[in-house]
This record gives C-alpha cells, sequence and structure tokens, in this order.
C-alpha cells in the first residue's frame, strides 16, 4: 500500500509557539486537534469517492455493497517522546511527531486495492469451495481496469488540508499554551 509523506514549511512562528509547549500531554493535544481537523474533510470525501460493489452476485458471505465505504478510518498518533539512537540521532521511526492516515480496514484492503490499481488476468488451481474439499479445477479471475478514487481525491484536497493544519495548529497551540500556563500554575 502506497504511504504519502508530506512536509510542511512556513510554520516558523508556529513551530516556536509549539516548542514552548513543555509538557507533552498539552503539544500532543494541540497536534492531534490540529491533524484530526486538517483530515476530516478528507475522510469525508475519501469515503463519497470509495466505489460501491456493483455485482452483488461475488459480493463475499455476510458483506454490503458499501462496506468499502464503511470501512474507511481515521487512525492518529502523536510521539511526543521520540526515540534517540545511542549516537544522539532521532531513530529514523520516531522522526515524524504527528501522524494521521486514513486507510481502509483489513476486510476491505483486497477489494481497495484493486479498485485503486486494478489487476490483470490470472488462472490457478482451486482445491476448496465455500470451506468444502473438491477435486482440483482451474479458476480464472478477469482482468479488472484501474479506477483511482482513493488518491486523486487526497491530492486534490492536499493544499487545503496543509493549510488548515497551518491555521489549526497555531490556534490548538494557543490554547493549549493557556491551559499549560493554568496547568503549571504561572
Amino acid at each position: 500500500m502506497a504511504v504519502i509523506k508530506y512536509k510542511l514549511r512556513g510554520l516558523k512562528e508556529t513551530s516556536k509557539a509549539l516548542d514552548k509547549l513543555t509538557e507533552p500531554k498539552f503539544r500532543k493535544a494541540a497536534l492531534r486537534s490540529a491533524g484530526v481537523t486538517a483530515m476530516s474533510p478528507a475522510l469525508s470525501a475519501i469515503k463519497a469517492a470509495a466505489p460501491v460493489w456493483r455485482d452483488l452476485a461475488t459480493l463475499p458471505n455476510g458483506s454490503q455493497p458499501a462496506a468499502l465505504k464503511n470501512d474507511i478510518k481515521m487512525s492518529k498518533s502523536v510521539n511526543v517522546q521520540p526515540k534517540m539512537s545511542k549516537s544522539g540521532k532521532l531513530q529514523k521511526a520516531s522522526q515524524h511527531e504527528l501522524k494521521v492516515v486514513i486507510k481502509t480496514g483489513k476486510a476491505t484492503e483486497k477489494y481497495a486495492l484493486v479498485s485503486e490499481y486494478g489487476r490483470e488476468s490470472h488462472s490457478f488451481m482451486k482445491y476448496n469451495v465455500f470451506g468444502q474439499e473438491v477435486l482440483g479445477f482451474m479458476a480464472t479471475l478477469p482482468a479488472l481496469d484501474p479506477d483511482p478514487w482513493m488518491r486523486p481525491t487526497f491530492d486534490r484536497m492536499q493544499a487545503s488540508i496543509t493549510k488548515t493544519f497551518g491555521t489549526k495548529l497555531g490556534e490548538a497551540v494557543i490554547l493549549q499554551a493557556k491551559k499549560q500556563k493554568k496547568y503549571l500554575g504561572k
């Protein structure tokens, strides 16, 4: 699965203000709030763009035609205490303080990948049908043309996401700085 990473530039003042949030819980709250606020419109747009399973005859047992739309989620993590290597440098996994990801769940991941990137036709031997062993037979999956929906939607919204993040991070830092000041009794 492709992971897209973006770096924000031009937020020097906000970054300096964020560095003044010395208590991890306030720094984490500011980052998480700005990240979620910036990515929420993208989550809604990606859910709206997700395909609906059209061939109901091939739908896995118990699945709904809109299963993919219902399985797209946002996860967020904030790393306010990065891990350092023995040489004193940040470990690669700790270089990003905020991570907000929009992804599909395990149940619909394969369908999402096939719908986004397509697949070539291929044949294979099958020895099991509906949980019952059978004599081997050749099965063929047809080729599917790619119909990208997630990446183009995100790319279209990337500028507004970064702008919103910068604005909301500044607002969240001010709010959390007030809370930190009260918490520290200053």
